[in-house]
């Protein structure tokens, strides 16, 4: 990652979990009982769940870690900001270059990489694979692709708003495409009964 530090990443696996808003962690407005859990939750989260946070934009490099460390899985945040040294001919190609080699890093490192990638952003609309910022062979090599979406992202105040969001899924190669239906309430996402709706 290249979008936040441990720290920040830390806050945001704890929010959920201690059912504190990330806001009011990440400023450190605490109760007493609130910043003691916060502290366990640090120390059982550095003694029991390892998260190796690698600050690295280099392909080659990503690639090496991973082999070296044999994670459970691999977060890529975000492929737009990974860079390789090979030149290409356009942005594109090298994107596309990008994408075939985490594929492959999949299959040789045995584990699951979810790359985050931006999307166009048009307003008014569900996302669509075509959203996929430089796509290029994105959407080929993926073998799921998962688009969150809030209809109601902001109100008229321009607010960040809580209620209902999907979490689409135009590509699965396993299941084929979907959408889960469920509640986002700024730090955690519950999926309600329907599971899959195909």
């Amino acid at each position: 990652t290249l979008e936040m530090t441990k720290e920040q990443l830390m806050m945001k696996y704890a929010s959920p979990v201690l059912n504190i808003p990330y806001t009011r962690l990440k400023s450190y407005r605490l109760e007493q009982h609130e910043f003691d859990s916060l502290m366990n939750y640090f120390d059982y989260m550095d003694k029991n769940i390892p998260l190796d946070i690698i600050f690295e934009n280099r392909l080659e490099n990503i690639i090496s870690e991973t082999l070296s460390r044999k994670p459970a899985y691999v977060i890529v945040d975000y492929l737009q900001l990974v860079k390789q040294g090979k030149s290409h001919q356009s942005r594109e190609q090298e994107v596309a270059f990008i994408s075939k080699s985490l594929k492959e890093l999949s299959i040789k490192a045995s584990c699951p990489v979810f790359a985050l990638s931006q999307l166009k952003r048009i307003e008014d609309r569900i996302p669509q694979l075509s959203d996929l910022r430089e796509s290029g062979s994105l959407e080929q090599d993926a073998d799921t692709v998962l688009f969150p979406h809030r209809p109601s992202y902001k109100n008229s105040s321009n607010s960040y708003e809580q209620g209902n969001m999907d979490i689409l899924v135009p590509k699965c190669r396993s299941a084929g495409p979907g959408t889960f239906y469920g509640y986002f309430d700024l730090q955690s996402f519950t999926i309600y009964n329907e599971k899959i709706i195909t």
